[in-house]
């Protein structure tokens, strides 16, 4: 298992599009991405691995932010979004990967890092606020 775990939930994607998988981000959403990659890059977060979910929105978010690389593998477990598909991707990143980043959706990403952080009121609104989301 990795060092260090950042999960990131998509930013702000679209109401329709041609599918669920293919919805894009909506035009906040893509200032929120970029903003995404600012406050990664301040808090010294370099992913070794990128896993996204399949999806345009979760694609289009890792692409935003601007960090680049590595590049991002795509497993459809994300999509699944369920925390057990989460710790499944963890536990199949190889050993020499240090810090590990997923993108993917709620309520799987919100249900790991609530499952892992000590209770801590409005603590997604604390996130949001230092992201400036």
């Amino acid at each position: 298992m990795p060092e260090r775990l950042a999960l990131v939930r998509h930013a702000k994607a679209e109401r329709d599009g041609p599918s669920d998988a293919e919805r894009r981000l909506a035009s906040p959403g893509r200032a929120d991405a970029a903003a995404v990659g600012r406050w990664l890059a301040s808090q010294l977060i370099a992913p070794d691995r990128v896993v996204v979910s399949p999806t345009l929105r979760t694609r289009e978010t890792w692409e935003l932010t601007g960090i680049g690389s590595p590049p991002a593998d795509l497993d459809e477990r994300i999509y699944d979004n369920a925390a057990e598909d989460l710790l499944a991707v963890m536990r199949d990143t190889p050993p020499d990967v240090h810090a590990l980043l997923l993108v993917g959706h709620n309520p799987s990403i919100a249900t790991l890092a609530a499952s892992w952080a000590p209770p801590v009121r409005n603590l997604v609104v604390v996130a949001r606020r230092a992201c400036k989301l």
